[in-house]
């Protein structure tokens, strides 16, 4: 895809466009596509460094009934790198239909042949709200990265220069936001026919029929 520029939706800089499904700002932090903002982008903070957490691996391991008795001593911290992967996160909420099937126990009697019978009771709408994360990096789809579940609470709004001062490495998200959408209200209804099947004790289905709000925000995770 031929290089461009696109204007900053927010503060109107110069931003090179290489054919990216979504940009970020350098000046401002403002992530947009072709189409304008996406929304909020946030960011998780780097709360420890490599030696940090290399520590509570290192008391993690010892618990691994595989692990060398001189680990802790031994083992020593090799090359790292902080990178910035971005996450979809979203809060749905909507009505959800969904049905409750079973099938009742047989009635036991010595006079009376025993006959099963299955039914299906109409649940009607559950009210519901889920959050819902979206790898906006396809590579990290495949692997521990695809099964982050992160929400909106604890993060603080994208900067440079907290990237910058980290001295980590930003990935860019190449899933468009109306791919993601799509994703997301999927999601949603797995979450609520889960959440409905611990209820029951069995598996229920559920189907989002309305939905009454549907918040995306960008953010990119400390890995």
């Amino acid at each position: 895809v031929a290089a461009g520029i696109l204007l900053c939706p927010y503060c109107g800089a110069s931003v090179e466009w290489h054919g990216e499904a979504v940009l970020t700002c350098p000046y401002c932090g403002t992530a947009f596509t072709r189409g304008g903002e996406i929304g909020e982008h946030l960011m998780g903070s780097v709360n420890y460094d490599p030696g940090a957490i290399f520590g509570v691996f290192k008391q993690w391991a010892l618990r691994i009934p595989e692990t060398p008795n001189d680990f802790v001593e031994a083992a020593r911290l090799g090359p790292c790198r902080l990178e910035f992967h971005p996450y979809w996160v979203y809060v749905v909420k909507g009505a959800f239909r969904y049905s409750e099937s079973y099938a009742p126990p047989p009635l036991l009697a010595p006079t009376l042949p025993i006959q099963e019978e299955s039914f299906a009771l109409a649940g009607g709408l559950e009210e519901a709200s889920a959050v819902v994360t979206v790898p906006a990096y396809r590579k990290d789809r495949e692997g521990p990265l695809g099964r982050i579940r992160l929400s909106p609470a604890g993060k603080v709004y994208f900067s440079y220069r907290r990237v910058a001062q980290a001295g980590g490495l930003l990935i860019n998200p190449d899933v468009p936001p109306e791919e993601a959408d799509r994703e997301a209200l999927v999601a949603a209804a797995r979450y609520v026919g889960e959440v409905l099947g611990r209820r029951y004790g069995r598996p229920t289905p559920a189907e989002l029929v309305e939905v009454k709000e549907l918040t995306r925000r960008l953010v990119h995770h400390p890995v």
